[in-house]
């Protein structure tokens, strides 16, 4: 309750390189966001009730920005009989830390930890491409969003499904970050460029985007 209450003193903040973004990131109240998301999760177990229309056996799934990795808990919990592969990657915050001390034994899974070496290449030390990418409640907080949607859309296999979507930070404060607000028209007009949409409402009118999912053209 007292991490919360901290959690509400949104100010903004300075997001100068890949070393302050972490620190932002780490700083100590942020403790509570974990807290925060396993209760979350906890009281809504199937909170991506849509992930299984779009899993397929054999795929290779990266979930990105993960934190407590729910889309992979969804999975593991209910929808393991469609075997997958999966990579969670973040960089090193508190519920990422939480996600590999908790799956860190299971067999399917890959870690990616995103350090601050890695920024121009999140995913160096990763093998073979995906053919599902779960990007959620992410592109906000990233310094270029515009990079990362080109970056994973690389990654991905031609006809591979691109899950995401995009909150609308017009006064980015706390870990909402700058380049998540002035980039997003910029990465929206990319990824409807790159995607056939085939899932959500996909509209560029100054909203925020709900979940979306894109097939890769």
């Amino acid at each position: 309750f007292l991490y919360r209450i901290k959690l509400q003193a949104n100010y903004k903040m300075s997001w100068g390189g890949s070393r302050e973004h972490l620190n932002n990131w780490q700083t100590p109240v942020n403790i509570g966001a974990t807290f925060n998301f396993v209760r979350k999760y906890a009281l809504r177990p199937v909170a991506f009730r849509h992930l299984h229309k779009f899993l397929k056996k054999g795929m290779r799934v990266l979930e990105y920005g993960c934190g407590v990795a729910p889309f992979y808990k969804t999975w593991k919990n209910f929808w393991s009989h469609i075997d997958a592969k999966w990579v969670l990657a973040d960089i090193p915050n508190f519920p990422f830390h939480y996600a590999r001390h908790v799956y860190g034994e299971d067999k399917v899974v890959e870690f990616a930890c995103i350090t601050e070496d890695l920024f121009d290449d999140p995913l160096k030390n990763v093998q073979e491409n995906f053919d599902l990418i779960i990007i959620h409640e992410v592109f906000e907080h990233l310094d270029h969003p515009r990079f990362i949607a080109e970056y994973l859309l690389q990654r991905l296999n031609k006809g591979g499904l691109f899950y995401f979507d995009y909150i609308d930070s017009k006064e980015p404060v706390g870990l909402d970050t700058p380049g998540g607000a002035i980039e997003r028209t910029a990465t929206l007009d990319y990824l409807n460029d790159q995607l056939d949409i085939c899932f959500g409402d996909f509209k560029m009118d100054g909203r925020s985007v709900g979940v979306c999912v894109g097939r890769k053209k």
